[in-house]
């Protein structure tokens, strides 16, 4: 197996890595971004601080590349999910599926919180409008895979599960489960979005 020029292979590099956006995922998910610190991440590991820079420039190159992760996984998960049941209520329970993965990695949509802002300031334009198209493209994407024919526009079809998503964001404020209110109000615009 060859080896890196810091003595590492690419599979060891690889697998350190993955152990870094794992880590990396956990402690977001509990102390948010500002609070994560490469020194704490590479501890859990079990590596050095150097190791670490060997793999990433910055914190924030492994966040990016954490979102990233967590977010072709999900998209993958909705791909299979439609695949299985390719209309347009296939398409709505893929969407409630997302809703409740959301859920889970709260920092994957809270997206106007001061600590994800943070996260979104520390980065070059051209990641968080990367960040930004790719959900677009997806959804039209998923739309087409599927061929489900719109009843409005695709910018407003997106906008209102967007819209829909966000009630996450609002989630404690409800007087009732947030869950069903997001399934109810999907159930019942669903007909309005697709033909």
């Amino acid at each position: 197996m060859a080896k890196g020029p810091k003595g590492f292979s690419e599979l060891e590099k690889s697998v350190i890595k993955e152990k870094l956006r794992l880590e990396c995922e956990r402690s977001w998910a509990i102390y948010g971004y500002k609070k994560t610190n490469v020194g704490e991440l590479c501890e859990k590991v079990g590596i050095s601080v150097g190791t670490f820079y060997m793999c990433y420039n910055s914190k924030e190159a492994l966040f990016v590349e954490t979102v990233e992760a967590l977010q072709n996984n999900l998209k993958a998960f909705m791909q299979e999910m439609i695949s299985k049941e390719p209309t347009k209520q296939g398409f709505a329970n893929a969407i409630k599926l997302l809703y409740q993965e959301y859920e889970k990695n709260s920092f994957l949509y809270s997206v106007n919180s001061p600590d994800f802002l943070a996260f979104l300031n520390k980065l070059p334009q051209e990641s968080v409008s990367k960040l930004k198209f790719d959900n677009e493209n997806f959804f039209h994407e998923n739309i087409e895979s599927v061929g489900l024919n719109l009843l409005v526009s695709e910018e407003q079809a997106f906008s209102v599960i967007s819209a829909l998503l966000s009630i996450l964001n609002v989630k404690e404020q409800l007087s009732y489960n947030h869950v069903e209110v997001f399934n109810f109000m999907l159930d019942n615009i669903i007909d309005e979005i697709f033909e």
